[in-house]
C-alpha cells in the first residue's frame, strides 16, 4: 500500500502525491500490508497474494513454477491454465504418477467422497486445495494457493471469535450450508471429523 494513508496499490507517496523514484529506499513510498484472514494458517484474504500463500506451500519447495500451472497467454479457464481443471487433469499430471492418486478409486479413498470432478465437482483436487479465500471484485473470487486443506473446525472457531470475520474452509465449496450460522459450522467440523480424523 502506498505511504502513509494507503490510498493505493503500488509505491506512491500519497501525502506529497509524487511517485517512487529508482534509488530512493521503498519504504519511503510503500509498506506491505497483506490482508489475512487471521487463522492459525493466515490463509489470504486480499487481492494480489497468492505469491506470497504459494511461498507457503509444498510446490514451492518443490520448485514448481507459476507457469507450470498457468499460461499467461490464455488457457482452458479463465484461470489461464496450462491443462483443465474441472476433471483434474493439470493436478494429475504430477501428482497421477504417485499410487495415492493413480485413478479415480484412489482418489475417492483419499477424499471420502464420490469421483465426478467433471460433472458434480466432487473430488475436484481444487476444489478442496484451492479454497477461495480472497477477493478481488468480489469476496471469494480468488483461489488461495498454499494448496493446504482448510478444516471446518477452523472456520468455526473463528465464527465463535468473530462471526464477521471466517475464512472458508475446503468443505464450503459443496457444503455451502455448513458456512451459514454457527450450527452449520458445528455440523461441517463434525461431519469433516468423522470422516478424516478417526
Amino acid at each position: 500500500m502506498s505511504v502513509p494513508n494507503g490510498i493505493f496499490e503500488y509505491p506512491w507517496d500519497d501525502k506529497e502525491n509524487k511517485p517512487y523514484k529508482i534509488g530512493e529506499p521503498l519504504s519511503n513510498y510503500y509498506q506491505f500490508k497483506p490482508g489475512i484472514w487471521g487463522d492459525l494458517k493466515a490463509h489470504s484474504k486480499s487481492h494480489h497474494q497468492q505469491w506470497l500463500d504459494f511461498q507457503k506451500s509444498g510446490h514451492f519447495f518443490a520448485r514448481v513454477l507459476c507457469f507450470d500451472c498457468h499460461n499467461p497467454h490464455g488457457g482452458p479457464s479463465r484461470s489461464q491454465l496450462v491443462k483443465a481443471d474441472y476433471n483434474n487433469t493439470l493436478c494429475l499430471s504430477c501428482h497421477g504418477k504417485n499410487r495415492k492418486f493413480a485413478n479415480p478409486w484412489a482418489i475417492r479413498i483419499h477424499t471420502k467422497h464420490n469421483y465426478a470432478p467433471e460433472t458434480r465437482g466432487i473430488s475436484r483436487c481444487s476444489s478442496c486445495h484451492l479454497v477461495k479465500t480472497a477477493a478481488s471484485a468480489e469476496a471469494g473470487d480468488i483461489h488461495n494457493h498454499d494448496f493446504r486443506i482448510i478444516r471446518p473446525r477452523v472456520s468455526l472457531e473463528m465464527f465463535e471469535k468473530d462471526p464477521k470475520n471466517v475464512v472458508p474452509n475446503s468443505c464450503n465449496g459443496c457444503h455451502t450450508e455448513w458456512g451459514k450460522d454457527e450450527a452449520g459450522y458445528k455440523a461441517g467440523a463434525k461431519a469433516f471429523d468423522s470422516l478424516f480424523l478417526k
